[in-house]
């Protein structure tokens, strides 16, 4: 088994690749995102006005209320300046996981539930409530949109940090069922390292989905036509500064690992990227024996795979 080693890229054209990821990425950013986000904008503040009408704009904030609509204590955080996390909130509280209406848990946390949105309530959002007043209309439409922003973005952020890496495992999957002509198969049952301990876990020609390799966690285990394990780990990036963490704090690892385990001769170390990230990290990631393809340019990983199979 010879590893092909003539899919390196020479530093223009990783200077090329790099401005054509974060040109891709920048138009995402512009496009893309903003349509993603507005949906949860709307959703936030529909949530906001519902919370402040049947509290009658916090003024009314009893258990009993808190208590019959469980729904409105997610928008209900928020309201504190600066917002309190999830985490920090059921602490304090003791909100519980499943909260329905009027159950015996959701009852016992409501009077706590009151007693922090009270204390915590920024007071440049909902200044009415030290005054011991109603809110003006406009008070109450800064108020709703101010909040329902902070709870929009927070969602947004979490989502997108889930989302855009399992968006691309999932295309490099894709290309290496679709384009690549490998069968993806279940993930191998657990043993006690993780769900691959030994090269021969995987059939020859075939791939699973993100599972343990040898104690780490591997996005996309691919076994080539000719025996070779080859490791993909999908890394999409904003800055270059983050992309360097990514590169070698995530991947070097591991690839470290996984060399000591199955030997540097029959285990490929890959990376998909997709963002900006930084020429040196990506030339020495290159000099380590580590390959690097690219979003934008999934034929290249295709022509590595296809190959493996002469």
């Amino acid at each position: 088994m010879d590893l092909v080693r003539d899919f390196k890229y020479t530093e223009d054209e990783l200077k090329m690749d790099i401005a054509k990821a974060t040109s891709i990425f920048i138009e995402r950013v512009r496009h893309a995102i903003p349509a993603a986000y507005r949906p949860k904008l709307a959703d936030a503040r529909e949530e906001l006005v519902q919370a402040l009408a049947v509290t009658a704009d916090l003024t009314d904030l009893r258990p009993e209320v808190v208590a019959a609509h469980p729904e409105i204590v997610r928008a209900l955080r928020y309201t504190a300046g600066p917002p309190i996390s999830e985490e920090d909130f059921r602490t304090v509280t003791r909100w519980p996981f499943a909260a329905r209406a009027n159950a015996r848990a959701v009852k016992a946390a409501a009077p706590a539930v009151c007693s922090t949105v009270r204390e915590l309530a920024d007071p440049l959002l909902f200044p009415w409530l030290s005054q011991d007043r109603s809110p003006l209309p406009d008070e109450r439409k800064a108020a709703i949109n101010g909040t329902a922003k902070l709870l929009a973005v927070e969602r947004f952020r979490t989502e997108r940090r889930g989302s855009a890496s399992k968006d691309q495992e999932a295309e490099v999957r894709r290309v290496l069922a679709t384009d690549a002509g490998l069968t993806e198969v279940e993930r191998p049952l657990r043993r006690k390292s993780g769900h691959i301990e030994l090269i021969d876990h995987l059939d020859k020609g075939s791939f699973t989905s993100e599972c343990v390799l040898h104690g780490m966690k591997c996005d996309v285990p691919v076994r080539l036509p000719d025996g070779l394990l080859m490791t993909i780990e999908c890394k999409v990036n904003s800055g270059q500064k983050n992309g360097w963490k990514r590169v070698s704090r995530e991947v070097e690892g591991k690839a470290s690992r996984w060399r000591d385990k199955f030997g540097s001769a029959s285990v490929v170390i890959a990376i998909m990227l997709d963002g900006n990230f930084d020429l040196g990290t990506l030339t020495r990631f290159q000099d380590e024996g580590y390959f690097i393809f690219w979003g934008h340019d999934p034929q290249r990983l295709v022509d590595f795979v296809n190959e493996h199979a002469k």
